[in-house]
């Protein structure tokens, strides 16, 4: 299917995999989508000294970190891959937000929408300027016959200016100040007047004030004219001002925000939906105590992927207006002929004059208020899903010594320290890719040399041509990913954790005992050079061993999905299985017991799952002591490895040094950058699949290391 984005060498229009909607989402053939016309066409526009200053000193602090976390030699290839690659575009970002079309799929907890409804959607990255999408359930609201898909598409941008209004806590017979009659502002005229309110409409153009007074305000003042503006509202409004003021203008000026706390009465409300400048003058509000309000987006709800990306709705005895019922209430309006979008619609497009439209958009002379891409081509059938389609990029030949691979989810992880390692390495040949987003597929297929993309990941399954499945999904879907895998009878890498639950470990112990199929996780740590030193050195041990191992893992929100239980597993399960598996790898030794103990739960300012201690007790004596927090100081190394044995002390200092202590010597060991074996992994695991001798440990010490992070959060949370 063809989409608009948003790269770094302006707009372009892609062929990208037709995205599948997943259990809370619906899949939409897009018949009409509206331009936001003042923030996209930002993509157009030459950037000012600052904003390239900006841009260049926010490169420079993420080359610090990348430098301090990676080492010099990872920054460099990372500074020298961008400027190869600064003619090339990159940075495909999905545009658009409100549009309009037919459901054609939805997944199983869809149950108030179906295939063939007329829907409205929105949703910044969903409801996208593309001839398909998928779009969460309640980002969806279905549309009345006499509505055409149109005047549907506005329904996001409408949803957003009656927000707007809702905020003001404004009543019938009121009087409104709507300041900025762009889009946003001449729907919220309209939308003020269907409630039976008194509108003032502001702004500094003369044809759009002259608009603004043929959809219905009352008075229409040009505040860059007008010296007068209070006496003009103190005048109509009875000596008492205006009830409140909604801005949708979009200026660093603050007069806006000012000149409305003039014109309002006492204890009113104002309203800021627009960016605009914020340096108040205190007198103007104080001796009235008004209260200024932002008004977020379309309403409650956005940003909340509770409810946008999990579906869960807010009750309506305890929020009436939500994302949804705004959107539904719009529609509505339309239904019975309240708005008029025929005075707004200034222009429609076909896909193929994008970058027409968006240069003139560019230009601060245009006439352009509402602006939509028209998709529809021919008739739909309601019935019939749009399945994935295969996308060729390359034709590579298929070579007999060379591992063949699939990968299912390229996030930034797989995409930062796994492809890099695949790509132009004569050993592997990287043949399809599938991920959640269409933009995502094809800007990695694109850059690591992949034969085909596609938005259905059964297609890599069925490749009778794949060898190994690399899974780099969130969390929740590496176990049923890893199965599936395995039953197609595909070899797997996939990233750690292996399963959020023991059933899902069970299950996959299961389907390795009836497969030839090799499993490999991504625990990386034991192939480092630093800890390969270590192993050689305990060969001809015959003592236990004590480890103290810390990590100061640094903050990740409570909001997060990794934090989340469902998705991410929380930290235990999602990353200090890492830690356990390189202390049973050093040990090698059955476990005997463990204890953990973390934080309190109770605790409101930090993370219990965050911060624990977790004792390994073995069979040989020997004993792992992990310390794992989110609260020390970001200025100290993540990780540090104390491992005593046998009269000797062998220290590694977050992979980048050690050092060895012994009765005699001290020996210390620097690299030039930080080696955490991931590149060695990827060569033993080739070496694995060809039947040589490598460094894989059985397969059993990675599924250990799973369980036991499992266990170890249910003993502190109790099973779920």
């Amino acid at each position: 299917m063809k989409q608009i984005f948003s790269t770094n060498l302006g707009i372009k229009v892609k062929e990208v995999p037709i995205p599948l909607p997943n259990d809370n989402e619906v899949q939409v053939r897009i018949f009409n989508s509206l331009i936001s016309v003042g923030t996209e066409s930002n993509s157009e526009k030459i950037k000012s000294f600052n904003d390239r200053y900006n841009d260049l000193k926010q490169q420079f602090e993420k080359l610090l970190i990348l430098l301090k976390g990676d080492g010099l030699k990872i920054a460099i290839d990372k500074v020298v891959t961008t400027i190869s690659n600064s003619n090339i575009e990159t940075n495909f970002r999905p545009i658009g937000y409100s549009n309009s079309g037919i459901i054609v799929a939805k997944g199983k907890n869809v149950t108030t929408l179906n295939v063939g409804d007329r829907v409205a959607c929105g949703g910044n990255t969903f409801a996208v300027h593309g001839e398909v999408a998928v779009i969460p359930k309640n980002l969806v609201v279905k549309i009345p016959n006499k509505v055409t898909f149109k005047e549907a598409a506005f329904t996001t941008v409408g949803s957003i200016a009656m927000q707007g209004i809702r905020r003001s806590n404004v009543k019938p017979g009121e009087w409104i100040i709507i300041y900025g009659v762009g889009l946003l502002g001449l729907l919220a005229v309209q939308i003020a007047k269907a409630w039976g309110l008194y509108v003032i409409a502001i702004d500094i153009v003369d044809d759009k004030l002259k608009l603004a007074k043929e959809l219905g305000a009352d008075i229409i003042i040009n505040s860059s004219l007008s010296q007068n503006m209070n006496e003009i509202v103190l005048s109509e409004t009875k000596g008492f001002g205006a009830d409140a003021s909604i801005i949708y203008a979009s200026t660093s000026s603050s007069e806006p925000v000012n000149s409305s706390f003039r014109m309002c009465r006492e204890k009113a409300n104002i309203v800021i939906v627009g960016a605009v400048g914020m340096d108040l003058i205190r007198d103007d509000f104080y001796r009235k105590e008004q209260n200024l309000i932002i008004s977020t987006s379309y309403g409650p709800g956005r940003y909340d992927d509770e409810y946008e990306l999990k579906g869960h709705d807010y009750p309506i005895g305890y929020v009436r207006w939500t994302e949804n019922r705004n959107m539904q209430e719009f529609v509505s309006l339309l239904n019975f002929d309240k708005l008029n979008l025929n005075k707004l619609l200034t222009s429609t497009h076909s896909i193929e004059s994008v970058i027409d439209i968006y240069q003139k958009l560019a230009s601060p002379l245009h006439d352009e208020i509402g602006v939509l891409f028209n998709f529809e081509k021919e008739k739909v059938n309601k019935e019939m899903a749009i399945n994935s389609e295969i996308i060729t990029i390359n034709s590579k030949p298929i070579l007999k010594n060379q591992i063949n691979i699939g990968v299912i989810g390229a996030g930034g992880y797989v995409k930062r320290f796994i492809l890099p390692y695949l790509d132009n390495n004569e050993k592997f040949n990287l043949i399809g890719l599938s991920n959640k987003t269409s933009q995502s597929s094809f800007e990695t297929g694109k850059t690591f040399g992949f034969n085909y993309i596609t938005g259905d990941y059964k297609d890599l399954l069925n490749d009778g041509t794949i060898d190994l499945i690399i899974i780099g999904t969130r969390h929740d879907l590496h176990a049923k990913l890893s199965k599936e895998a395995l039953q197609h009878d595909k070899n797997v890498f996939v990233e750690k954790p292996l399963s959020l639950t023991i059933r899902g470990v069970d299950e996959i112990i299961d389907e390795l005992k009836n497969s030839n199929m090799r499993l490999f996780i991504g625990f990386n740590r034991r192939y480092s050079i630093l800890t390969q030193n270590l192993k050689d050195e305990l060969n001809e041990r015959d003592s236990p061993i004590m480890i103290n191992y810390r990590i100061n893992a640094g903050n990740i929100p409570s909001k997060s999905w990794i934090q989340d239980p469902t998705i991410g597993g929380g930290r235990i399960i999602g990353e200090a299985c890492h830690f356990i598996d390189l202390c049973n790898y050093i040990i090698d030794d059955e476990i005997k017991s463990f204890d953990i103990k973390s934080i309190p739960i109770d605790n409101k300012r930090i993370i219990s799952n965050d911060n624990f201690i977790l004792i390994i007790n073995y069979n040989d004596g020997s004993i792992a002591n992990i310390i794992y927090t989110s609260i020390g100081g970001r200025k100290q190394p993540k990780e540090l490895l104390e491992v005593y044995f046998g009269g000797k002390s062998f220290i590694i200092d977050d992979f980048l040094s050690s050092i060895e202590y012994s009765n005699d010597n001290v020996n210390k060991t620097s690299l030039k950058g930080q080696d955490k074996g991931r590149e060695v992994q990827i060569i033993e695991m080739f070496k694995s699949l060809k039947g040589e001798t490598s460094l894989i440990p059985n397969v059993n010490f990675d599924i250990n290391a799973s369980l036991l992070a499992i266990i170890a959060q249910e003993k502190l949370y109790g099973k779920k």
